[in-house]
C-alpha cells in the first residue's frame, strides 16, 4: 500500500510540474492546455483529500473544488501582500506560478508524510458496456462542440440536434442497462452531460454571449489587465466577487488565451461538476437511479442549458453552495473537520456571488428554524440535534457575507432595497408591473402583447421622457409596434404535441414536488427513515419552498433574484424529492416500482427533448439559440463581429463628456467595454436630439429593423427609427453588422 500511494503522490506531482511548461507559455497547442487545466484544478485539491478522508461518492468534485479555494486564498494573499513591498502587479503569472507551486509541494509532501490510510484501491471495474457506454456520451460531447462551431460558421444544425437527441436516448438507456455493481459511473455520465449542454450555449458567437456575462468580462479583464484587483477599479457589486476577478485572472495568466475563453470554455468545465454534487446530495435520500434522475433533471433545466453559461459568478458560487449541502448533511466526517469543511466552502460562495450567498444562507436559516420545530415536536430520545447546521457557523457565515458586501463593496445595498420594495409593493394595485416574467405567468397568466406594451411604453416612458422641444422636432407617432416575424409552424399537428407534452411534463414534476414534500414530513412524524438525516433535508427543501412561494408573492424579490435561478437553485435539494414524490405516487398508482421508474424516466426524456428547443425545431416556432441562427434568443443576444467592432471604435473614438443611446440589447452588449454603463443609454428615440449623443446600431437594428426596449420586465419589440436618425445624425462608422452615429 504504501509503494502505490508514494506513487500516485509522485506521478500526479510530476504532471502538475510537466503542467507548468504550458503555465509558462512554453507549449500553445489548445489540447494541451485543456489536459494542462484539467491538472491544474485537480492535483492541489487531491493532496489536500490525501490528508482528509473524504467520501468516495463525492472526491473529485470537492478535489476541484479544494483547488479552486487554494487559488483565490493564494491570489488574494498576493493581491494583498505584495503591493506593501511595492509589487503594484501581484496577479502576474511570474508570482503566480511559484506561490501556487510551492503549495502544491507543500500539500504533497504533507500526503506522503501521513501515510496510507486515506486512499484505497479503486475496485470498480470498466466493463465493455461501461466502455461503450462512454464512448458513445464522449461522441455526444464532440457532437455538440463540433456542432456549435458548424453553426457559427453559418452551416446547419444537424450535429447538435444529435447531440441533444443522443444525450437525452443515452441517458435514459444508462437508467435501466447498467447493474448496480456498474452505476459507479453515474456521475460521470452526468458529467458529460452537463459539459455537453453547456457548451452548446457558451460556445456560441466568437465573444461572450448572455446579459450579465458582459459586464462580467469587463469587470474580469479591468483585473486582468492591471494583474491586480482593486475594489475602485469599479465601484460595481461585481467587481466584489473573486469568482469575476481573481480567479480568472489565475486562469487566464496560466493558461495564456483570452478572458472570453475562460468564461466560454474553462468556467463551463468547472459548472459540469454541479450535475456529479447534485447526484451526491440526492443518495442522501434515495436509491442511485433515483439520484440520477434528480440529478439529470437538475441539468436539463432551462436555466441551467440557457443562463447559467451566461452568469460566470454563479457559475462558481453554485460549486461551493451544493458542496456545502453535501457536508451539512454528510455523517463521515468529524464534527471538527466537517464544520471547517462548511466554514470554507461558506465563505467561497460569499466571495463568489452575493445573491447564491443571500439565498443559500437564508434557506439554511429557515430550514434550521423548521428543523429545531420538527425535532422538538418528535421529542424522540436518540436525536438529540438542535439544529443539522451550528448556530454560531450560520451567524459567522452571516457577519462575512454583510463585511464582504455592505463594508468592501455595495453588495447589500441591493438585498436591502429589494425587501423595502417588495413590502412597499405588496399593497400596491398594479403589482404586477413589479414582477419577472416567469412570476407573472404563475400568478397572472400570460405576459401582455407586444401592441399593449408598446402603447404603454410610448405612453410612460417615451412621452414622459421626452421634452415638448423634442416631440415638435421629431413629430407625432414617435413609435410604432414592430411586427416581429415569426418562424412559421411546420406541423400544427406535431406542434400540439409538442405542447402537450410539454404541459404534461411540467404538470407531472409540479405535483410531485407537492406529493414528495407532504409525504416526506408525513413520514418524518411517523418517525420513518430517521437513521438518515431525513429531517434536516426536508427542513431545507421546505425552506426552498417557502422561499419560491414568496418569490411569486413579494413583487420586487423576483427582480432581485429571478424565479428561475431560484428554482434552479432549489432543486439542488427538491430534484430528489420531486422523484421520491413522484416515486411514491406512482408505485402505489401501478403497483410496481420499476414501472414508475420507467414513467418518470420518459417524462424527463420529454421534459428535455421540449425545453432544450429540439422538439421545436422538428414542428416550428421560436427556436432556441443553440439550433439555430435566427429566433428572439439569437436577435437578442448573438454577438456579431461587426458589433464588437464598432464597441472597439467608439472607445477608441468616444470622449469622457460624450454618451452613448442604443436599445437594451446594444447597452448589454456595450456593458463589456465601460463601467456599468454609466455612459449608456437605452430608451433610444429619447436621446436622438442630443448633440453629445452616439447612436449605437446594433446586427438586430440594422438587419430586421426592430428596436428592443425593456418596459416591466418584458421585451418590447418597435420599429428602429432610421428616418429619424438619418435626419438627426450623421453616420460615423459602419462595417455591415453595426454602425455608429453622431
Amino acid at each position: 500500500m504504501r509503494h502505490i500511494r508514494v506513487n500516485k503522490v509522485y506521478s500526479q506531482l510530476l504532471a502538475f510540474l510537466a503542467s507548468e511548461a504550458v503555465f509558462l507559455n512554453l507549449v500553445s497547442w489548445s489540447p494541451i492546455k485543456l489536459v494542462a487545466f484539467g491538472i491544474l484544478i485537480l492535483v492541489p485539491g487531491t493532496f489536500f483529500s490525501y490528508l482528509i478522508k473524504i467520501p468516495k461518492l463525492i472526491l473529485w468534485p470537492s478535489r476541484v473544488a479544494f483547488s479552486l479555494i487554494l487559488f483565490m486564498l493564494i491570489g488574494l494573499i498576493l493581491n494583498t501582500g505584495l503591493p506593501f513591498i511595492h509589487i503594484i502587479t501581484p496577479l502576474k503569472v511570474v508570482y503566480l506560478l511559484p506561490s501556487i507551486t510551492l503549495v502544491t509541494l507543500l500539500l504533497a509532501w504533507l500526503a506522503l508524510k501521513r501515510g496510507t490510510n486515506r486512499v484505497q484501491r479503486n475496485p470498480n471495474k470498466i466493463t465493455v458496456k461501461i466502455a461503450i457506454m462512454l464512448t458513445l456520451f464522449l461522441l455526444m460531447l464532440i457532437a455538440a462542440v463540433l456542432g456549435t462551431i458548424r453553426l457559427n460558421n453559418g452551416s446547419g444544425n444537424q450535429l447538435t440536434m444529435i447531440a441533444f437527441g443522443g444525450l437525452a436516448i443515452l441517458n435514459l438507456i444508462a437508467i435501466f442497462i447498467l447493474k448496480k455493481s456498474e452505476r459507479y459511473i453515474f456521475p460521470l455520465i452526468l458529467y458529460i452531460t452537463g459539459l455537453s449542454v453547456l457548451l452548446m450555449f457558451s460556445l456560441r458567437s466568437a465573444y461572450a454571449v448572455g446579459w450579465d456575462i458582459q459586464t462580467e468580462l469587463h469587470v474580469f479583464n479591468l483585473t486582468a489587465s492591471n494583474h491586480r484587483w482593486l475594489i475602485s477599479n469599479d465601484n460595481n457589486v461585481y467587481n466584489a466577487t473573486l469568482s469575476l476577478t481573481i480567479l480568472p485572472t489565475i486562469f487566464k495568466e496560466f493558461l495564456h488565451v483570452s478572458s472570453e475563453t475562460i468564461f466560454k470554455l474553462y468556467y463551463p468545465i468547472l459548472t459540469a461538476t454541479l450535475g456529479p454534487i447534485v447526484y451526491a446530495i440526492a443518495r442522501k435520500l434515495s436509491t442511485n437511479r433515483q439520484a440520477f434522475l434528480a440529478a439529470l433533471f437538475f441539468v436539463i433545466q432551462g436555466e441551467f442549458i440557457q443562463q447559467l453559461p451566461a452568469l460566470a459568478r454563479q457559475e462558481i458560487a453554485y460549486i461551493f453552495f451544493a458542496l456545502l449541502l453535501f457536508y451539512i448533511f454528510d455523517k463521515s466526517l468529524s464534527n471538527q473537520i466537517k464544520k471547517i469543511f462548511i466554514i470554507i466552502l461558506g465563505i467561497a460562495m460569499i466571495v463568489s456571488h452575493y445573491s447564491t450567498a443571500y439565498v443559500g444562507l437564508g434557506v439554511l436559516l429557515i430550514g434550521a428554524v423548521v428543523f429545531r420545530i420538527i425535532m422538538s415536536c418528535l421529542k424522540t430520545p436518540d436525536r438529540k440535534e438542535k439544529s443539522f447546521i451550528s448556530v454560531k457557523i450560520l451567524a459567522a457565515l452571516l457577519l462575512v457575507t454583510f463585511f464582504w458586501y455592505g463594508q468592501i463593496s455595495n453588495g447589500s445595498g441591493g438585498l436591502i432595497t429589494a425587501i423595502d420594495t417588495s413590502f412597499k409593493n405588496l399593497i400596491t394595485e398594479n403589482s404586477q408591473e413589479q414582477k419577472s416574467i416567469v412570476a407573472q405567468e404563475v400568478l397572472f397568466g400570460k405576459p401582455q402583447s407586444n401592441i399593449t406594451l408598446v402603447d404603454e411604453y410610448s405612453k410612460n416612458v417615451i412621452n414622459k421622457q421626452l421634452s415638448p422641444n423634442g416631440k415638435t422636432l421629431l413629430g407625432g407617432n414617435l413609435v410604432s409596434a414592430a411586427s416581429v416575424q415569426s418562424v412559421p409552424i411546420k406541423s400544427s399537428l406535431l406542434a400540439k404535441a409538442n405542447s402537450t407534452i410539454t404541459f404534461i411534463s411540467l404538470k407531472s414534476f409540479k405535483l410531485f414536488l407537492i406529493l414528495g414534500v407532504i409525504i416526506g414530513m408525513f413520514q418524518i412524524i411517523r418517525h420513518a427513515r430517521l437513521k438518515v438525516d431525513y429531517p434536516a433535508l426536508y427542513s431545507v427543501a421546505l425552506g426552498f419552498s417557502l422561499l419560491l412561494l414568496a418569490i411569486t408573492l413579494f413583487p420586487s424579490l423576483s427582480l432581485f433574484y429571478n424565479f428561475e435561478r431560484m428554482y434552479q437553485q432549489s432543486l439542488m435539494i427538491l430534484g430528489v424529492v420531486i422523484m421520491l414524490g413522484g416515486s411514491m405516487l406512482l408505485s402505489y398508482i401501478l403497483r410496481k416500482k420499476i414501472y414508475a421508474l420507467i414513467v418518470i424516466s420518459i417524462l424527463i426524456a420529454g421534459y428535455f427533448f421540449s425545453y432544450s428547443g429540439f422538439l421545436t425545431e422538428i414542428t416550428g416556432g421560436d427556436p432556441n439559440m443553440q439550433l439555430a441562427n435566427y429566433g428572439t434568443a439569437y436577435d437578442e443576444y448573438y454577438q456579431h463581429n461587426g458589433e464588437i467592432l464598432a464597441g472597439q471604435w467608439l472607445v477608441n473614438t468616444k470622449r469622457h463628456d460624450q454618451s452613448i443611446a442604443t436599445d437594451v440589447f446594444g447597452q448589454v452588449k456595450l456593458n463589456r467595454f465601460y463601467n456599468t454603463d454609466k455612459q449608456i443609454y437605452n430608451n433610444l428615440i429619447v436621446h436622438i436630439l442630443d448633440k453629445n449623443t452616439y447612436i449605437y446600431e446594433t446586427y438586430t437594428n440594422r438587419n430586421l429593423g426592430v428596436e428592443l426596449e425593456q418596459y416591466n420586465n418584458q421585451i418590447v419589440a418597435i420599429n428602429f427609427p432610421t428616418s429619424i436618425i438619418n435626419n438627426q445624425k450623421s453616420l460615423l462608422y459602419t462595417n455591415g453588422d453595426s454602425s455608429i452615429y453622431y
